[in-house]
């Protein structure tokens, strides 16, 4: 996860925004600069954040839609736009203009793209996920 720290904005800020849509009390690795906050994690339950945000604001089929159209078969890369995650609120974004001051960027790297997009988006049924027992995912899933 980035999100670049524009010259007016103030650091705390963006980090609160960030962690309303990542947990950092799972293993997360740090790479922020003075122009960047950048944030790594193998653990997929570091995500559980978005996870859940997603089911309270019952945008599962909007987000699962995005997903599909902009995954590649290893990888997967989509923003979030950061005054909504200020707000604690998920407003994904197609493309990062959509963003006024930049995106959150989430990139996704795995074997299996598509499995991860049924854990954090999966299949609906008048707005309730389908296949509840998908919810649980490991590292050796992806």
């Amino acid at each position: 996860m980035r999100a670049r720290l524009n010259p007016t904005e103030n650091r705390d800020k963006l980090y609160s925004a960030i962690a309303n849509i990542i947990d950092f009390k799972t293993n997360i690795v740090d790479f922020s600069s003075d122009e960047f906050l950048a944030f790594t994690s193998e653990d997929v339950n570091s995500l559980k954040p978005l996870f859940e945000k997603l089911r309270e604001q019952k945008i599962l089929e909007a987000a699962r839609s995005l997903l599909l159209n902009v995954k590649t078969p290893q990888m997967l890369m989509f923003h979030v736009n950061r005054q909504a995650a200020y707000v604690n609120r998920i407003h994904l974004c197609a493309e990062e203009r959509e963003s006024p001051l930049g995106p959150i960027t989430i990139v996704v790297h795995s074997k299996n793209i598509e499995k991860f997009i049924d854990w954090l988006t999966p299949p609906t049924f008048k707005g309730r996920p389908i296949n509840l027992d998908k919810e649980q995912l490991s590292l050796e899933d992806l």
